[in-house]
C-alpha cells in the first residue's frame, strides 16, 4: 500500500532527531495501514468492529489521520504485515498470561495461492473468537458470510484485520502489553505466509482452555466427503473399524487426500496446495489441532474445487449414508478419512 501523505509527514519530520524520526515514520505508516484496512472492507466487518466497541474491545484510532483510497491494491505482503502485527500481539498476550509457548513446527508449505491465506484466516478468527469468549465472557461474533466470487488477498486481509482488532482489544481490557519488537519484512509469497499464519494458530491452540478432539476433526472430514461424493459419483462403502489407529494415523489419511486433491486440481489446470507430502507423512509428533487445521483445508479447497470441475455446476450431495459413532476415536475418524481418499483416487481416475 502506497503511503500518500509523504508532504505532510515532511513537514512534521522537520528538527527531529534521527531516531526520534524513524520511530515516528514506524508509528504513523502502521497507523495509516490500519485506516486504510478499516475503512476498506464491507458491511459485515464494520459491524463486528461495532460490536466490541460497544463492550470496550475495539482498539481507537485517530480521527485526524485520512485512509487511503480504499480502491487501493491489496497485495500478498498487505497480508503478511498484517499477520506479523497479529503474530507479535499474540505472543505478547501470551507471555502477559502465562501460557507456553509452541515451537516453530509447521506444515512444509511449498506452493500456496491467496485462497489458502483466506482460509487460514478463517481459522484464525475461529480460534481467536474463543480465545475472547474464554477470556472476557463476551460471545463469539459469527463469522462473516463467505465472498462472492473468487477469493483473493483483500478477503483474507479483512478477516485477519478483524482478528487483530479483537485481540488487540483483548490486550487493552486486560491492561496486557502491546508488542514493540521489530517485525521482519512481509513477504510476497503465500506459501511463506501461510507457513508463519499455520504458526500463529499453533500458538492460539496452547493459549485456549478447550482443546480441540476427535470429534472437531470428524465433522471437518464429513465436510469434505460430502463435497467429494460429488466428483465420485457418490459414497464408498464403510470399510471396517480398524481398532488402534492414532491421531498420525489420521494425519497421514488427510495428507494422502491434499494430495490427491492437488493431482487432481492441477490436471484441470487449476492452482493447489502443496505441502512437502514425503515428510509430513513421517510426521509422528502430530497432536489433534494439526489435524484440524489440515482437515478444515481439504474440506474448504474441495468446496472451492467441486464447482469448477463438475460441467453441470455444483449441487447439495445427499447426506452421508453413514451414522455418526459415538463417542468418536481416532479410529473412526481414520476410517471416514479413508473413504474421503477412495472417493479422491476414484475422481482422479476420472481424469
Amino acid at each position: 500500500m502506497k503511503h500518500k501523505c509523504a508532504g505532510a509527514c515532511r513537514d512534521v519530520r522537520q528538527g527531529m532527531a534521527p531516531k526520534a524520526r524513524q520511530t515516528w515514520r514506524i508509528r504513523h505508516v502502521r497507523r495509516s495501514r490500519q485506516a486504510h484496512l478499516f475503512g476498506h472492507r464491507s458491511t459485515w466487518l464494520r459491524q463486528a468492529v461495532a460490536a466490541f466497541l460497544l463492550v470496550g474491545l475495539a482498539a481507537s484510532t485517530s480521527a485526524e489521520e485520512t485512509a487511503p483510497s480504499a480502491e487501493a491494491e491489496v497485495s500478498v505482503r498487505d497480508v503478511h504485515a498484517v499477520a506479523l502485527e497479529l503474530a507479535a500481539d499474540i505472543e505478547a498476550l501470551r507471555a502477559y498470561i502465562g501460557a507456553p509457548a509452541v515451537d516453530d513446527w509447521t506444515w512444509s508449505i511449498t506452493e500456496a495461492v491467496p485462497r489458502h491465506l483466506f482460509y487460514m484466516a478463517q481459522v484464525l478468527y475461529r480460534k481467536s473468537n474463543e480465545l475472547v469468549r474464554e477470556m472476557t465472557n463476551v460471545p463469539s461474533v459469527a463469522m462473516p458470510p463467505l465472498p462472492t466470487g473468487e477469493v483473493g488477498e483483500d478477503d483474507a486481509l479483512a478477516l485477519l484485520t478483524s482478528t487483530h482488532i479483537k485481540l488487540k482489544g483483548v490486550a487493552t481490557r486486560m491492561r496486557a502489553p502491546i508488542s514493540t519488537d521489530s517485525l521482519a519484512a512481509p513477504s510476497a509469497r503465500p506459501a511463506v505466509v501461510m507457513a508463519s499464519m499455520v504458526m500463529t494458530s499453533r500458538q492460539l491452540n496452547a493459549m485456549l482452555h478447550r482443546e480441540f478432539r476427535h470429534p472437531d476433526v470428524y465433522r471437518q472430514i464429513e465436510n469434505a466427503v460430502g463435497h467429494a461424493a460429488q466428483l465420485a459419483n457418490g459414497y464408498p462403502p464403510l470399510p471396517p473399524l480398524e481398532a488402534g489407529r492414532a491421531t498420525a494415523d489420521v494425519y497421514r489419511q488427510v495428507i494422502d487426500s491434499l494430495e490427491l486433491l492437488r493431482r487432481l486440481a492441477v490436471a484441470n489446470d487449476l492452482a493447489a496446495l502443496r505441502l512437502n507430502f514425503r515428510r509430513e507423512r513421517r510426521r509422528t509428533d502430530v497432536v489433534v489441532a494439526d489435524v484440524y487445521g489440515l482437515a478444515t483445508l481439504a474440506a474448504a479447497d474441495l468446496a472451492w474445487l467441486t464447482p469448477r470441475l463438475r460441467e453441470d455446476g455444483a449441487e447439495a450431495a445427499p447426506a452421508l449414508p453413514y451414522a455418526s459413532p459415538s463417542p468418536i476415536f481416532p479410529s473412526h475418524t481414520y476410517r471416514l478419512a479413508f473413504v474421503l481418499v477412495t472417493q479422491l483416487r476414484t475422481a482422479t481416475a476420472g481424469q
